[in-house]
């Protein structure tokens, strides 16, 4: 150990001594993957004892400082060995299957040493622990250190008697030697709970972790770290009265915080370094603004129309990223742009919100009517004595974005909480002698009803009352839209169809739209590809041109000197807004510039929002607008011409146009693509319900050959108590019986009772035998066949071959061609449904076990 840590780490050992405070906690951070690759041994043996691995790792540590001092170059004048130091273990080696297993650990993971991702979403406040406590025998005086357990929660429990009792027989007791605790005999702790970011489930899985030493105070509540330790029980002291609860918690070795957040796509370097290269085969078959229209009409396919929108939460969500400012003090810019979304009932504002939360990296959806401003922001939490800090909704969407649906729902003073936290990203808390500041670097998407719903067709329906949201919050926002439901015949008739079609299957479907009622497929990529895509963007950082520079800032200068302009809307916000836009209409594209196409696509996008349209262009319909979005030649000129660029950018601001047909056989191809796909896993699916089938067929099979296999047994216990001139006669039968094939097993089983008189069974065979019947003392199972004289057996009515025979049938004609070879003269009553003989009749169908 020591000498691997000497060879690989001896730069890191370097800078541990040259810090003068010889009694801070420091560490090293080892490599678990390399030392898997270098040094296997030792890796599994981490993995078998953790704690005694953990103690002897941090002993080599110790042995390495001292041994590297001597001819040591590097070493400052006050360099002091450290004591107090650790090797914390990171990057465990997993596979790509664990990597993206979503199951938290659990009672089963006790004493493994794992490594878990997750966000911070409590923390307590660091305090000063003591895990030993020294005692001194009340007679002889000999001290004992005594260290506290984990497990206990470090809790002291009541010392014993003196360590020599046994051997010199003293009577002493053990006492604390101080009554206050000794400084080092004590370390830094603190406790957090880290939340699954992937869950699957209704209420993600949560984990206590505890922090010591140097790890205290290395996260904060929304952070998403990855934390590698030991799983361990803990408890409290039992008490007389009160159940004693065991929990599991993380003891941890390391934590890492994450900058880049984990996906719910499979965002694994090798699928992440594929989405480039898919785009620039796109980019070649059809065009780079048709890709983009393509990746709008991806985003929630079920909605029909809405492509503006669309468009707009696509922005919002290529927009999750900081923006370092230039200049001296390099202050940080927020990159994220907000998206409020004002309209009708019904025009699927929450299921946008939904699908948008579905494709980010990181997000958290919650109501305005059910949270509150501790519940969006941060709130101090009482638990068991002591405050801890809680993360709120924002905070928790840190690196994602936050979905807040029926925002008018909340109340104004809740409202006013989140200002901060939406232009500074920040959240300052000062709560129960906690003072901190809480990042909330995430995009916002709120939608909201207007306050009076029968006047948004009219022009009050636009005005900053009729929203229901101040101004001050309103300019945080950097795009606002107003959908108003349109009473329109042919838009009511496609959206009918749509929804008549989303609601019968595929067969129906087409029938459906073979009758007039045609709506074109939209062709889209899957879930899954649209998050690799917007994983695989967060790495771009587009450069503004200076064309696309010089036309917002003409259309800022625009909007500026109308005099009819909003005051709210027409803030210096705009032109942030506008640049934060540009950036990520190039982001989602994959470029890293900053085009004047960006520039007018977006113009033109704000125009359509709330608050602007005065400029003289023409502007999307956010409901009816159908693709291509462009921006089309002539919208580009008739812009360049209103802010007076016709000279100054004309030659870079030209669209390619597309061929239709192109465009048209591309989208064609992946329809097909798509149906041949969802045909094989229908196939996939319907092989495994065979497979279940099969299984019930082997289950029967089986359940026959036990079945016939009761009847054999019933059967000799029979043949030792008839005489000897039935044994011939019952065996033979027998032979019957268990010549008989799996089909007509099975349709002696397939007999259903039908109350419809008598036996037709029986009816048959009284011409058979003319003989006296043997005679008999009736048994319970006689007298429980007589009661069934008013039933009939009927065989299920399926639909067979004709040449198929029953079992009955089979067993008629097989008795019947046996009998006149025989030849028999003698002569018994029998029953043609088992072929036995009248004191064998007893047997019936309730001595088969099924």
């Amino acid at each position: 150990m020591e000498a691997y840590l000497k060879k690989h780490y001896a730069q890191e050992i370097t800078d541990l001594l040259n810090n003068s405070d010889d009694l801070q906690h420091v560490s090293i951070h080892v490599n678990l993957t390399q030392l898997q690759r270098e040094q296997p041994q030792l890796f599994a043996r981490i993995f078998q004892d953790t704690q005694a691995e953990l103690a002897r790792w941090n002993e080599c540590l110790l042995r390495a400082q001292k041994s590297l001092i001597e001819g040591n170059l590097f070493l400052d004048p006050g360099f002091q060995v450290k004591e107090n130091c650790h090797v914390r273990f990171v990057n465990v080696p997993v596979s790509p299957a664990e990597l993206r297993k979503t199951a938290y650990p659990n009672n089963d993971s006790v004493g493994q040493f794992l490594q878990v991702k997750g966000s911070v979403i409590r923390m307590s406040s660091s305090r000063f622990l003591e895990y030993r406590r020294e005692y001194a025998c009340t007679r002889c005086k000999q001290k004992v250190v005594i260290e506290a357990e984990y497990c206990k929660s470090y809790v002291f429990e009541p010392p014993g008697p003196c360590p020599n009792a046994r051997e010199a027989g003293c009577r002493g007791q053990l006492q604390p030697v101080s009554a206050q605790p000794q400084p080092d005999l004590c370390r830094d702790y603190q406790e957090i709970r880290i939340q699954e970011i992937m869950s699957e489930r209704n209420v993600p899985a949560s984990l206590v972790v505890t922090l010591e030493d140097d790890l205290v105070d290395s996260c904060q509540p929304g952070d998403c770290v990855t934390v590698c330790g030991p799983i361990e029980h803990r408890w409290k002291p039992p008490a007389v009265g009160r159940r004693t609860e065991v929990t599991i918690a993380m003891r941890a070795n390391s934590v890492a915080r994450e900058e880049s957040k984990a996906s719910w796509a499979k965002d694994l370097p090798e699928h992440l370094l594929c989405v480039p290269a898919e785009w620039q085969e796109v980019l070649r078959e059809i065009g780079e603004l048709a890709a983009r229209d393509l990746l709008v009409q991806s985003i929630a396919p079920a909605i029909r129309g809405m492509y503006p929108v669309k468009l707009a939460i696509a922005l919002a969500l290529a927009s999750c990223t900081e923006r370092v400012g230039d200049g001296e003090q390099q202050a940080t810019v927020r990159g994220h742009s907000h998206l409020l979304l004002v309209g009708d009932p019904g025009l699927a504002k929450s299921q946008l919100l939904k699908y948008a939360s579905e494709i980010a990296s990181r997000a958290v959806y919650t109501t305005g009517m059910g949270c509150s401003s501790a519940g969006l922001t941060a709130a101090a939490v009482k638990d068991e004595g002591e405050w801890q800090l809680e993360a709120g909704a924002l905070v928790l969407a840190d690196g994602g974005i936050c979905c807040i649906d029926e925002f008018n729902l909340m109340r104004e003073t809740d409202k006013a909480s989140i200002h901060e936290a939406m232009e500074q990203q920040t959240i300052s808390v000062a709560k129960a002698g906690m003072v901190c500041k809480l990042s909330t670097r995430c995009v916002v998407l709120a939608a909201t009803n207007p306050k009076n719903l029968y006047t948004m067709s009219d022009g009050l329906g636009k005005s900053a009352e009729n929203i229901g949201i101040g101004g001050p919050l309103l300019s945080r926002f950097d795009m606002v839209m107003i959908l108003k439901d349109i009473r329109a015949a042919d838009w009511d008739a496609d959206i009918a169809n749509h929804l008549l079609a989303q609601a019968l299957l595929d067969e129906e479907r087409e029938c459906f739209e073979g009758e007039g009622n045609r709506t074109d497929r939209v062709a889209h990529w899957e879930l899954e590809k649209l998050q690799l895509h917007f994983a695989a963007i967060k790495d771009f950082h587009p450069r503004v041109s200076p064309e696309a520079n010089v036309i917002l800032g003409a259309y800022y200068k625009a909007c500026r000197s109308d005099p009819y302009r909003d005051p709210t809307r027409t803030t210096v916000r705009l032109l942030d807004s506008l640049f934060r836009l540009a950036q990520a209409h190039a982001r989602l594209l994959l470029r890293n510039e900053v085009t004047p196409i960006d520039a007018i696509t977006i113009i033109q996008l704000m125009e359509a929002s709330w608050g602007f349209g005065k400029i003289g262009i023409p502007t999307y319909d956010l409901i009816k607008a159908q693709l291509p979005l462009g921006p089309e030649q002539g919208t580009i000129d008739r812009l360049l011409d209103v802010l007076n660029l016709h000279g100054v950018v004309q030659d870079t601001a030209t669209v390619r146009p597309i061929d239709p047909n192109i465009l048209r056989r591309y989208h064609r191809e992946l329809i097909e693509k798509q149906k041949r796909k969802q045909q094989l896993e229908q196939r996939e699916q319907s092989t495994d319900t065979g497979r279940i089938v099969s299984d019930g067929d082997d289950r029967s099979q089986q359940t026959v050959s036990s079945t016939l296999t009761t009847v054999d047994d019933f059967r000799e216990q029979q043949l030792k108590t008839v005489p000897q001139r039935q044994l011939s006669t019952a065996s033979q039968r027998t032979t019957h019986v268990t010549q008989l094939t799996e089909q007509d097993t099975e349709d002696l089983l397939n007999f259903e009772i039908e109350p419809s008189g008598e036996f037709a069974l029986l009816s048959e065979s009284a011409d058979v035998s003319d003989a006296p019947p043997t005679p008999c003392v009736p048994g319970v199972r006689t007298q429980a066949r007589q009661k069934l004289q008013q039933f009939e057996f009927q065989p299920k009515r399926e639909a067979r071959p004709v040449d198929d025979d029953s079992a009955y049938e089979s067993m008629v004609r097989d008795r019947t061609v046996r009998q006149q070879e025989r030849g028999t003269q003698e002569q018994c009553t029998t029953s043609q449904y088992s072929g036995l003989a009248d004191e064998d009749v007893e047997l019936n169908l309730s001595d088969i076990e099924l």
